[in-house]
């Protein structure tokens, strides 16, 4: 059996790095692209890389982009809806 990061963990790391550059609790709206481009292996991919793009569109939503990557290759690309 190989080990695999479950998507939903992704999603929830995402949304917790999230949080921290904003410095309050947010909850997805709306996945509005969720792509997983590769699977995960706790074992050998140790780093990923998360680029998080946070634009406030009124004073509870924001609009969320973010790519994760381990190495040079892509593993997650999403666009969603967060509110406070």
């Amino acid at each position: 059996m190989q080990p695999v990061l479950p998507g939903v963990c992704t999603l929830q790391i995402i949304k917790e790095c999230a949080q921290q550059l904003v410095n309050m609790h947010l909850r997805y709206k709306q996945i509005i692209l969720c792509k997983f481009l590769r699977f995960v292996d706790p074992v050998k991919d140790s780093e990923i890389t998360l680029t998080i793009a946070l634009n406030e569109k009124d004073a509870d939503t924001y609009q969320l982009t973010a790519n994760g990557m381990c190495g040079d290759a892509y593993l997650i690309k999403l666009k969603a809806i967060m509110k406070t």
